[in-house]
């Protein structure tokens, strides 16, 4: 998997606004499947939902564009594999979000997401 810095765009900097539920579904199936083409995609993300292609690679640019996703021509069709892991996006949006909401209180966090826990234990007993 290559270093989204290897695309010249900083990643910290994309992550800013963070990620669109279309966005995340679209990145979930290209982990899921290590590398993907557009159709690929297309085709996984129309079992869950009705989508056009025309929006699948507008979503899939954006995501270049951004430095998330790296696209190398396959032949006739491009390729598109993620520059980082789930792991390492996933807990770079969750730095940002304690940094920018949370002023970097991480305890605050950790007590919200406690409280959430507690909430979804007493509702799973109703």
């Amino acid at each position: 998997m290559a270093d989204c810095r290897e695309a010249g765009v900083p990643l910290g900097a994309t992550l800013a606004k963070g990620l669109g539920p279309l966005e995340a579904e679209i990145l979930g199936v290209i982990w899921d499947l290590g590398q993907a083409t557009s159709r690929d995609v297309f085709e996984k993300m129309r079992e869950k939902k009705r989508l056009g292609q025309s929006t699948v690679l507008t979503v899939l640019r954006r995501l270049t564009n951004r430095g998330i996703l790296h696209r190398d021509a396959g032949g006739e069709v491009y390729v598109y594999s993620t520059t980082v892991s789930r792991e390492e996006l996933g807990g770079r949006l969750i730095d940002n979000l304690v940094n920018v909401i949370f002023q970097g209180d991480v305890d605050s966090v950790i007590a919200y997401l406690a409280s959430k826990r507690t909430e979804a234990g007493a509702d799973s007993r109703n």
